[in-house]
């Protein structure tokens, strides 16, 4: 019960509530997106979820697990010029930019639903010892709070491994309630920015929504990043109302990459 109860991360207190009120993207309760943006979940549409997400199983899961492929050192640091990524599913990308390395969404977890009804899976087996295997982390990038962005068991396997963790407004709770050094997060609101060893990174909005229990829906930001050298520029996404793409489009002629 208690390792339950610790899934839902950070509590919403009257100082936290203050805290994310000074955002000029607070409307008095809540976050809310930029544009107008259904998520066509309500009581007429919820049993239907339900059943579907319950009964329509077939077809959902590969007829055995997918290996994955050990990380191999000296293959990520050759050529440290250009950058470069691993996909490891979902919207988990370990990529090197500028000479550091940085993780996104690190969902490495057994589970992206540890408080559903069911669970979700994944589809290999041992992810978290890939976390053992990866060099120091310079920088983790966090989309949003959802289960299957922001994982419990990844946090506590990485802890000591990481430098600094960027995430969006009202996420660094969770962190901190999870044992995370509260001057290695830093918070970012839409449209903020920061440069790091001539790194810059800024934070955009998308179209989505948060929370990790009934009561913190929209009560911590969600977005993009946007990252830029002299020579290289940076679009990573996490949700947002067309879903999460895995894909990777590079666009060698102006050396800029989108990651959806």
């Amino acid at each position: 019960m208690k390792r339950f109860i610790k899934q839902f991360g950070g509590k919403i207190d009257n100082k936290e509530l203050h805290r994310l009120s000074q955002s000029k993207h607070w409307t008095g309760k809540k976050f809310e997106n930029l544009e107008e943006t259904s998520m066509d979940i309500n009581p007429r549409t919820l049993p239907g979820l339900l059943k579907k997400q319950f009964t329509g199983t077939a077809g959902r899961a590969p007829e055995k697990n997918i290996p994955i492929i050990p990380f191999d050192t000296d293959a990520f640091n050759k050529d440290s010029n250009s950058p470069k990524f691993i996909w490891y599913g979902h919207s988990v990308i370990l990529f090197r930019m500028n000479g550091m390395n940085i993780l996104f969404d690190p969902m490495f977890g057994p589970d992206a639903s540890p408080i559903a009804p069911m669970q979700t899976k994944i589809f290999s087996e041992g992810s978290l010892e890939i976390l053992k295997q990866l060099p120091p982390i310079d920088i983790v990038l966090m989309s949003h709070d959802h289960y299957d962005h922001l994982d419990l068991a990844s946090i506590e396997v990485l802890k000591g491994k990481v430098k600094k963790y960027i995430v969006p407004l009202g996420v660094g709770r969770h962190l901190k309630a999870w044992g995370i050094d509260p001057n290695s997060i830093q918070e970012l609101d839409w449209w903020d920015n920061l440069s790091i060893e001539n790194l810059f990174i800024e934070f955009t909005p998308s179209r989505h929504f948060t929370g990790r229990g009934l009561s913190d829906r929209a009560k911590s930001l969600w977005g993009r990043f946007v990252l830029k050298t002299s020579k290289h520029k940076i679009y990573i996404s996490g949700d947002g109302v067309m879903g999460a793409i895995s894909r990777l489009l590079v666009k060698s002629m102006d050396h800029s990459t989108l990651l959806l």
